[in-house]
């Protein structure tokens, strides 16, 4: 039975948290979204954007709880599901679960190629054969970590586990019962608050309308939290959508040879040369166009002896299931038999559209990705618009939604900032009963921060003109911002041709003893790690230069990070495949090819990446930090008064002794 406590009782003054926690003080913002949350579980959703620093995720943890429903929380972030697992959830528990008379039970739920399969990795240990040489030098650290993990979890090795190792002994095709996942899975159906990604909750609603319910990814839920909302759309394009490559069909292959499929007579290389073709053809004709994507055609002679020797080949395997394969090996080729078949469709997916398909509702591209030898062209056919498949997904399935960001809320074009962009976007019935916050940061903006844009005289070359002194131009601003800032900084780029040439000015200019890093050079994981390394913040400040891989999803409170610098706004590339498609869809519904998409889908879009990179400062009450935007366009184009208000309130200086003075404030 639900226990009727109201959120004021858990956030209020001399509330739960206030007893737990004397440190603890109320948040007006996290009050008033959790009592919006507690009536719209009554009757509706809560779209909402929260500031940081004002507790969103107790704030939609703890009204379902009172209520005694059942919620899944979702995010695009991996570092907020781990923050709601290991620490947020252990202290409502120990807070909330005696109050209540009750056991608080929660958990994480991830793909199956996530977790461990025991007998995949006790058939590795029986064999002592590994997929590579950098495999076996890790396998002792996997063995270890086998005895003690309570999850098997396999995100939990830092540094990451060697991915052939890790492609070995996955649960990817696991049917095992007593595995890692069939114990999440059925613990997951009894606990109050499971947390997934978007990913995978769009794939549990695909996955019960294929099979009418029978089969679930996810447990059922009360109430649905999308947190980090701002990306669902995304996640949905690229989940609903199709993917082939090179690599994907070798991994395909891997599960029938781990298999013993070359001893069977097995042979994948009509497809793999047949794939090649296509791969080196559309290789060619990007580098003729200089372009990383390219739409594609017709495709079908490529297409066609792919799909017929997967097919065949699947044919061939599944009539010839070896007799040796008992139990749970046959059941894993039936699998990989199901993955060759799969793939091949996905093939004909990507290169061709379905009889009656409408043409604005689908772009079928190729991505060349990577640089010289590690360079693959990755297959991709994506939906344009999946806002009528989300409505279904996800507004008209669960009870109550709460979706919510610190970025949700865009221009809509009459100067107010609201969610008529998410909303459009994200399917939400026009009909639906929905409440609506905008709670700014508690954090003294006003105060600790400034907007900085570059000043007119400062970057006057223009880039196509004149890129040499565009650039140095550019790294002048950079430098001097880098020096009143004492390091401590992200310098963020739109392009990687930009970075690299502003990085290869800056970087020979900076003192030996800052830390230089540059995206590539590492993983983005070990990047942050060792920007954010707490013993080297005030002795050797780091500065890193990136794209938009850090853009959001980086957290680095403190000293340790102080200033952001932009070099453009980020404007979607105007090839780019499904941006493309959009624009034209939306030209030919306004009549204006030319720019009917800008204000109502360029714009939201810019402004919301620009809200994430000016995110990643001031993270707590004693932050201070600077944004800096070298684009004037924030200041002097049309649109640039309804990004600045979409932004914290930061007070806007074109003058570097403001900067100086944020740095020697005390």
């Amino acid at each position: 039975m639900p226990h009727h406590l109201h959120p004021d009782a858990v956030f209020g003054p001399g509330g739960l948290f206030a007893r737990a926690n004397p440190r603890y003080e109320t948040r007006p913002a996290q009050l008033r979204f959790a009592d919006a949350i507690d009536e719209a579980i009554a009757y509706g959703h809560v779209i909402a954007e929260l500031g940081t620093g004002t507790g969103k995720s107790y704030a939609y943890l703890v009204p379902p709880l009172l209520a005694g429903k059942r919620v899944i929380v979702t995010t695009s972030v991996k570092s907020l599901q781990e923050q709601l697992i290991g620490k947020d959830l252990p202290f409502l528990a120990a807070v909330l679960g005696p109050a209540l008379g009750r056991e608080i039970r929660y958990c994480a739920i991830k793909g199956k190629a996530n977790y461990v399969c025991l007998r995949q990795a006790q058939k590795l240990a029986n064999l002592g054969s590994f997929p590579t040489p950098e495999a076996a030098a890790d396998y002792p650290r996997f063995a270890a970590w086998l005895k003690d993990t309570a999850t098997g979890d396999l995100d939990e090795f830092s540094p990451p586990l060697n991915g052939a190792l890790r492609e070995a002994v996955c649960a990817e095709d696991c049917a095992h019962q007593g595995c890692f996942v069939a114990e999440v899975k059925a613990y997951a159906k009894t606990a109050d608050v499971v947390v997934a990604n978007h990913s995978l909750t769009i794939l549990d609603a695909v996955v019960r309308g294929a099979t009418d319910d029978h089969a679930k990814v996810l447990p059922d839920a009360d109430v649905l939290v999308l947190d980090e909302a701002h990306g669902l759309v995304e996640i949905a394009c690229q989940t609903l959508g199709a993917e082939a490559s090179l690599g994907a069909w070798n991994r395909v292959v891997r599960k029938l040879e781990r298999l013993g499929g070359s001893k069977w007579g097995f042979d994948a290389r009509p497809v793999t040369e047949a794939l090649e073709r296509w791969s080196d053809s559309l290789d060619r004709r990007m580098a003729r166009t200089q372009e990383r994507q390219l739409v594609l055609g017709d495709e079908r002679s490529f297409t066609a002896p792919i799909y017929a020797e997967a097919m065949k080949l699947e044919r061939y395997a599944r009539l010839n299931t070896p007799e040796a394969l008992v139990g749970e090996d046959r059941d894993a080729w039936a699998a990989a038999c199901d993955a060759v078949a799969s793939f091949a469709q996905r093939v004909v997916r990507i290169a061709s559209a379905e009889e009656g398909e409408d043409p604005d509702l689908w772009v079928r591209f190729a991505t060349r990705e990577g640089a010289g030898k590690r360079t693959r062209i990755v297959l991709q056919a994506r939906p344009v618009d999946v806002a009528d498949s989300l409505r279904s997904m996800i507004w008209q399935r669960f009870p109550t939604v709460v979706a919510c960001s610190a970025t949700l809320a865009t221009p809509n074009g009459d100067g107010d900032t609201r969610f008529a962009f998410f909303r459009r976007y994200a399917g939400v019935p026009a009909d639906a009963p929905v409440i609506e916050q905008v709670a700014p940061s508690p954090f003294p903006y006003e105060t600790n921060a400034r907007l900085y844009v570059a000043p007119a005289s400062a970057i006057t070359a223009d880039r196509r003109r004149e890129p040499a002194r565009y650039f140095a131009q550019q790294a002048d601003q950079v430098l001097k911002l880098l020096t009143a800032s004492g390091g401590r900084a992200f310098v963020l780029f739109t392009s990687n041709a930009a970075m690299h040439a502003v990085y290869g000015i800056v970087a020979p200019r900076l003192p030996d003893h800052w830390r230089v890093f540059v995206q590539g050079e590492a993983s983005r994981t070990a990047i942050v790690e060792a920007f954010r390394d707490p013993d080297l913040v005030d002795t050797n400040p780091a500065v890193l230069f990136g794209t938009r891989t850090f853009f959001e999803g980086v957290d680095i409170a403190g000293r340790g990070l102080e200033l952001v610098i932009l070099d453009n706004l980020p404007f979607p590339v105007p090839s780019e495949p499904v941006y493309a498609a959009k624009c034209r869809r939306i030209g030919r519904q306004t009549g204006d090819l030319k720019w009917g998409h800008f204000r109502p889908l360029t714009i939201p879009m810019v402004t919301t990446v620009v809200k994430q990179v000016a995110g990643r400062l001031i993270r707590t009450q004693t932050d201070k930090g600077v944004v800096a935007i070298l684009d004037r366009r924030i200041v002097e184009a049309g649109y640039g008064e309804g990004m600045r208000k979409a932004l914290p309130p930061m007070p806007l200086t074109e003058d570097l002794r403001d900067v100086e003075g944020v740095f020697q404030a005390p």
